[in-house]
């Protein structure tokens, strides 16, 4: 391709590569951004109004279901090749322009669309941390900081339209150091302990760190970091002793879970007689999956049958009626199963046919009385052909 380029007449390059440019604006913006000359604030005025340009389009251009068409590659490979040619600042200045656009037009309009543009700039974000990360210039690991920092501080992305937040402070945690750390630490120590206790231990050491977490465990938060460490570690009695502190506190929002936690604990170190406890009380709160579990270990231990009658009046109790229902299903106690179904005659049509013969007449009184219901919210046009009115007939003469 050099070869061709040197055996062609200059005029005929300039007249060639304009045209092909004013055929695709797209590599016209990239080769801009490659080679232009101009001042950091000249581009930057420049690409903002060639985003306000793409916004209207945008706008303008919808298809049949009224979306916008949005066509932002150009914009985008702008700020790629800004950061790609170590004009970190400028990439930075032109992805925050682009992405308050988005985020203002999104208030706007409402659209989910505008939304996935704005992960897409985070995305585009990551690229250029990438080459900030190269850069031998320090002034460009500052100024990464500082851009997610805003972004951070702005509450920007905090919404559940776009759920970028997180994404954005990972992005510049890499590039917090010991000159800016105390720019961002009180926002993480309050928000993201995680994130606070390895800045800790990226610059004061593991030590500090493990001080850190000890001093604070009235935080349920750091509670779930020294578990986790806890676990890593293998220490399963410390790993213990924080989860029962946090289960004691009136702050614990994650009371099943946890107890899921010290039951998987208690698996790991073969404490039945624990097992058979945490089991029980998970049960007691609902959770209809332990049932299975705490009838092995009673099974296991030969204490099945004498607690049998006693663990599903429990079940009874704390299960919804569909959970409990299942489980008399499973254990074959069809009397009880039609029982609650009488309680319960919405779930007919899951459990009707368990139902011993000896009471077959009440279930299909039940059965019919459901579609009478059902068939008095019909139009009287709905009613010719229907299918409820003609199961009915036969249950009525099944009678």
């Amino acid at each position: 391709m050099r070869s061709l380029f040197d055996q062609s007449n200059t005029e005929e390059l300039y007249d060639f590569f304009d045209k092909c440019m004013q055929e695709d604006p797209k590599l016209a913006s990239k080769f801009r951004a490659r080679f232009e000359a101009s001042k950091d604030e000249d581009a930057l005025k420049r690409l903002e109004e060639e985003i306000g340009d793409c916004l209207k389009r945008a706008d303008s251009c919808r298809d049949n279901q009224g979306c916008m068409q949005f066509d932002m590659q150009a914009i985008a490979d702008q700020i790629k090749e800004y950061a790609e040619n170590g004009r970190i600042k400028l990439a930075l200045s032109a992805l925050e322009a682009l992405l308050y656009r988005l985020d203002g037009l999104r208030e706007k309009q409402g659209e989910l669309e505008v939304s996935d543009e704005i992960n897409n700039c985070v995305y585009l974000l990551v690229e250029i941390a990438d080459e900030a990360k190269k850069s031998a210039d320090p002034i460009d690991k500052d100024l990464m900081f500082e851009h997610c920092l805003k972004l951070v501080l702005s509450g920007f992305g905090s919404d559940e339209d776009v759920d970028c937040l997180e994404d954005i402070l990972c992005i510049g945690i890499p590039f917090v150091s010991r000159k800016n750390r105390s720019k961002i630490e009180n926002y993480l120590e309050a928000t993201w302990p995680a994130k606070y206790i390895d800045i800790v231990k990226r610059f004061d050491g593991q030590k500090a760190a493990d001080d850190y977490i000890q001093a604070h465990l009235d935080r349920p938060e750091i509670v779930e970091i020294a578990y986790e460490e806890a676990m890593k570690k293998s220490d399963y009695v410390e790993a213990e002793r924080l989860i029962k502190t946090k289960l004691d506190s009136e702050s614990d929002n994650d009371e099943v879970l946890d107890l899921c936690r010290l039951y998987g604990i208690y698996e790991l170190t073969d404490a039945t007689s624990k097992m058979i406890e945490t089991a029980e009380i998970v049960l007691s709160k609902g959770e209809a999956f332990y049932y299975p579990k705490l009838k092995a270990l009673l099974q296991a231990s030969g204490e099945w049958e004498a607690r049998y009658k006693s663990v599903l009046e429990m079940c009874e109790r704390n299960l919804c009626a569909e959970r409990y229902m299942d489980i008399l299903k499973e254990e074959g106690e069809f009397d009880l199963l039609f029982e609650q179904m009488k309680k319960h005659p919405d779930l007919i049509c899951a459990f009707g046919d368990m139902i011993p013969k000896s009471h077959r007449v009440e279930v299909l009184q039940m059965f019919a009385e459901i579609i009478r219901q059902e068939v008095e919210l019909l139009r009287p046009e709905e009613l010719i052909g229907n299918q409820d009115v003609s199961a009915l007939t036969i249950i009525d003469q099944e009678n």
